[in-house]
């Protein structure tokens, strides 16, 4: 153990001897078969002041000092609030004030986020009494600091939280599923007032289907562009979830076919996207159902539709092992663990374990492990983020045994790419059809790749053109072909470097492209008296440019967008050479999912000299993390004429 706190334990595989079986199918490039892998994670702890034993405690992570690491607040059934600042060697250390107590016992979940539009995050956490709950805030500063708490009562007993904008006024709500004495479980909702206060229940306050509300995830479930709830029941045979539309201004009312049953057992849910149809879907641990194991846990899985509805997913998940049990699974985070652009999860119980389990694309989740990592005696909250900075998602889980410690599962895992050393094209005519070769980038490392560039340099670079490989990530162990194409400019050996910018660590790959340009054929001049080419009239001229495509984007500099907001940008096509193009397209393509841009556009024909305008509408999603950046790639082609490519590069803003 240093002098922050932190202790380090050993690398965990988690995997049996045989390795974790990933079959992923991805088709955005042509991709190799994808072969088995085994994920490492090592341990690290640190120590925090109360315990929690019988209650639920409060995990948030952000970057509470706007240093760029993310940092870490706890609460724990004690009444004992910590923050944990991340510093440049990897050591957390309390935030200034901190811990603090916050006078109640009984945690509940908390949540950072930015209440006041100041761009600096906050925090609300529950506190869950027997008489009169509270949802405590705190207002940070951007710098690690928070302000005073301020207590606010609640109506009812809140089984959870959710926070978000609920009533379309731009200000963050609270969504409580609370039980009511006289009115059962209902779904109350407290308008923000913008500043970190939230006023009286609004009027609507739909009932809920089971009793004991345990978990509630906000999602725009029936793509209208509000948020709408889903809320897991405990205590209930069927493990019911109740799913609610919003009509934008914070009125719920049930879907058609709510309550919908996930599996017996529910004490968390998850929302994602794990079966890559472009739906959010739901994910629970709940019991496997199994004769005689009425306490393994496995994934209870709900697959959207895209209009509210929901369908019970495949079966056949990993389970925990019966030797392990009895377990109850308290959090059930999703992120992308291995890279492969499927979800994953992770499993933290009572037991003092966390599983991670691995999404194979179809709502399964999957692993071989016959032990879990051990976390404590009780892991009563969990997230998946990129805790180290490496671009490896990580995972991070409380245990509120005392003494109370986070333990952070650092992701071991990391890409590779291996690419050949050159690429003959072959011989092709001066103004005549491109040829084209694949060249293949591998990924011999144990997580996924990103190819994030395909950059086109040397002398002859014109002559040359890369693309393909950067929609989706190469899994580990999997390979990409790229697109080399060769489409001269002047006769002659030709020469030029591709270089592939990717997510290894390592630095980028380079290739050397070579290629033969023979001369085109004479051009024939007009008829005539035959002119400078002779008496027939059959002579030749000087051979024309062919045509030449420049882009220009307006606004041409990088910008910021908030998660939720759409930016409209003007992109200009110009021919500037001296022949017609043809069959002309403008594609945009984005780095990543949270940033949409469209389809291709057909352009047509474009005289020499000439420009064609279009307006694309850029829209980035609400989960997109602010200060993160993404790419729009806009390329223009046209038939005999070399791509012509601009990049404007966006910053998530806060909200």
């Amino acid at each position: 153990m240093d002098a922050s706190g932190i202790k380090t334990g050993a690398t965990l595989q988690w995997a049996s001897t045989a390795l974790l079986a990933l079959v992923l199918l991805l088709a955005a490039c042509a991709l190799g078969a994808a072969r088995a892998e085994a994920i490492s994670f090592t341990t690290r702890s640190v120590t925090v002041p109360g315990s929690g034993i019988g209650a639920e405690s409060g995990l948030a992570l952000g970057d509470f000092d706007a240093d760029g690491d993310l940092d870490i607040a706890v609460s724990l059934g004690s009444g004992d609030l910590s923050v944990l600042l991340r510093g440049a060697d990897g050591s957390y250390a309390q935030a200034p004030t901190f811990p603090r107590s916050l006078g109640r016992s009984y945690a509940g979940p908390m949540r950072a986020v930015d209440l006041n539009g100041d761009g600096h995050l906050d925090l609300v956490a529950l506190q869950i009494q027997d008489a009169t709950s509270y949802a405590i805030v705190l207002l940070g500063d951007g710098a690690g600091g928070f302000g005073t708490a301020a207590s606010i009562p609640l109506t009812g007993t809140p089984g959870t939280m959710a926070v978000g904008d609920v009533t379309g006024d731009g200000k963050l709500d609270l969504v409580l599923p609370s039980y009511m004495p006289s009115g059962g479980p209902r779904l109350l909702t407290m308008p923000g007032d913008g500043a970190g206060g939230f006023g009286a229940p609004l009027a609507s306050q739909p009932p809920l289907d089971g009793s004991d509300p345990a978990a509630i995830v906000l999602a725009d479930l029936d793509a209208d562009g509000d948020l709408d709830a889903a809320v897991a029941h405990v205590f209930t045979a069927a493990g019911i979830v109740t799913v609610l539309r919003n009509d934008g201004a914070g009125g719920f009312a049930s879907v058609a076919g709510s309550p919908f049953d996930i599996g017996s057992g529910v004490l968390t849910m998850a929302g994602g996207d794990v079966n890559g149809d472009g739906r959010l879907d739901l994910v629970a641990p709940v019991r496997t159902g199994i004769a005689g194991d009425s306490r393994s846990s496995t994934a209870g899985v709900l697959l959207g539709t895209g209009a509210g509805g929901f369908v019970r997913g495949p079966p056949d998940s990993f389970a925990t092992p019966p030797a392990q049990n009895p377990v109850a699974p308290f959090a059930f985070p999703l992120g992308d663990l291995d890279g492969d652009g499927t979800l994953d999860g992770a499993i933290a119980t009572d037991a003092g374990t966390a599983w991670p389990v691995f999404g194979d694309g179809a709502g399964r989740f999957l692993s071989e492990a016959t032990s879990g990592i051990a976390t404590g005696a009780i892991a009563t909250a969990g997230t998946i983020a990129d805790v180290d900075g490496d671009g490896v998602l990580d995972v991070v889980v409380t245990s509120t045994a005392s003494p109370a410690r986070v333990f952070l599962l650092i992701n071991d895992a990391e890409p590779a790419i291996s690419a050949p050393a050159g690429a003959d094209l072959g011989s092709a005519q001066v103004g005549g059809a491109a040829t084209t070769a694949a060249v293949r980038i591998e990924n011999p490392g144990d997580h996924g790749l990103r190819v994030t560039g395909l950059t086109v340099a040397g002398a002859d670079a014109a002559d040359f053109a890369a693309s393909g490989c950067m929609t989706a990530p190469v899994p580990a162990g999997s390979f990409c072909d790229a697109t080399v194409s060769f489409a001269p400019h002047a006769a002659g050996a030709r020469a030029a470097t591709l270089t592939i910018s990717s997510s290894a660590p390592s630095g980028p790959a380079t290739v050397a492209l070579t290629g033969t340009a023979t001369p085109a054929p004479p051009a024939a001049c007009p008829g005539g008296d035959g002119g400078r080419g002779g008496t027939d009239g059959g002579g030749s001229g000087p051979a024309a440019r062919a045509a030449t495509l420049k882009l220009t984007l307006r606004p041409a500099r990088a910008a910021k967008l908030a998660p939720g907001r759409r930016l409209r940008l003007t992109v200009t096509v110009r021919n500037a050479g001296t022949l017609a193009a043809s069959a002309v397209t403008l594609c945009p393509r984005a780095s990543a999912k949270q940033l949409t841009a469209g389809r291709c556009l057909k352009l047509g024909r474009l005289a020499a000299g000439r420009s064609a305008r279009r307006t694309i509408t850029l829209k980035l999603a609400r989960s997109a993390r602010p200060g993160r950046s993404y790419t729009l790639t806009l390329t223009a082609r046209a038939r005999g004429a070399r791509a012509a490519t601009a990049r404007l590069a966006l910053r998530a803003a806060r909200r």
